[in-house]
């Protein structure tokens, strides 16, 4: 019989500090994907980033939040780059700059919608992008309209 929970939790909040809350994501991850680990990334937020003017695949700033808001794109092109990929998360990158867009990379060697990683994608100003990775050293990109 698949998908079977077999650990009962208790509705309520719960408060958990330091190693609990490691041990609380690994429980939850258990239940909820079968033993494959998910980031406890997803439920972080950076606000007010700036991306790397002319930043390449290995010079970008580098994404650490779930959510992440790039405010200040100086440049056309300059760049931000994801975390290294884990199959199952996804990040989201809002562009609120003005008006240039910016470069997106992989973390050496993964790809984007299977383009190479020294070249990423371009995410246009005022755009929302969830990357989702499905298989470790792949992203895909869902674009806002």
């Amino acid at each position: 019989m698949a998908n079977v929970v077999t650990e009962v939790f208790q509705s309520g909040y719960r408060l958990f500090r330091g190693e609990a809350l490691t041990n609380a994501f690994a429980r939850i991850n258990k239940v909820f994907n079968g033993g494959t680990q998910v980031s406890p990334i997803l439920s972080t937020t950076a606000d007010g980033l700036t991306a790397t003017p002319s930043g390449t695949q290995s010079t970008s700033l580098l994404l650490t939040a779930g959510i992440n808001r790039v405010a200040t794109v100086a440049t056309a092109a300059d760049g931000v780059k994801l975390p290294a990929s884990v199959a199952g998360i996804s990040i989201i990158v809002i562009n609120d700059a003005a008006s240039n867009a910016m470069q997106v990379f992989g973390t050496s060697p993964d790809t984007i919608n299977d383009v190479a990683t020294a070249t990423g994608v371009s995410q246009a100003a005022g755009k929302i992008a969830i990357y989702t990775c499905p298989v470790a050293g792949k992203w895909y990109r869902n674009l806002s309209a």
